[in-house]
């Protein structure tokens, strides 16, 4: 049987979604992982509205949601979940002439294109089994930038370590 490790998937999410092409404006602009050494939430806030935030994202490891009964002697199943924080700048301009409700259409295309290639079978690691996106939520407490927080669940196999 197959494993994988948390690793494993995080780095394959992170070259599907560095892939993709956004269909929404501003479409140069495309999703790039933010800098390692800080937490996204603190540097986007603190870039000053910058454009370089524009589609910056992270992906931590929320942790187990549960373990699954399957279990052999090299492997066990389990399901844990993730969350991937794609940040937007709040900017006058950046996302058409309908400002607050471009950026919100943009955001939503964005999740959309973004959910349908985690959900994807075709972007599993080999021996993971499932990713569901399950939360899709908006946070718009910053003035200055939005993040979009996609909650996802992978189920996997992992080695067993006895």
């Amino acid at each position: 049987m197959a494993t994988t490790t948390r690793a494993a998937i995080r780095d394959q999410m992170i070259s599907d979604i560095e892939a993709l092409t956004p269909t929404s404006a501003p479409s140069d602009i495309r999703f790039r992982r933010s800098p390692r050494k800080t937490p996204l939430r603190k540097w986007a806030t603190e870039s000053n509205q910058s454009s370089a935030v524009l589609r910056r994202f992270e992906i931590l490891w929320d942790g187990l949601v549960e373990r699954l009964p399957y279990q052999e002697t090299t492997a066990y199943e389990r399901r844990d979940r993730v969350t991937v924080t794609v940040a937007y700048p709040v900017k006058v301009g950046q996302y058409g002439s309908d400002e607050l409700d471009d950026l919100q259409d943009t955001v939503e295309l964005d999740i959309r294109q973004i959910r349908d290639k985690i959900e994807t079978a075709a972007s599993y690691v080999s021996g993971e089994n499932l990713a569901t996106v399950v939360s899709e939520e908006m946070d718009r407490s910053d003035d200055n930038v939005w993040f979009a927080d996609l909650g996802v669940e992978i189920t996997y196999y992992a080695a067993q370590t006895v």
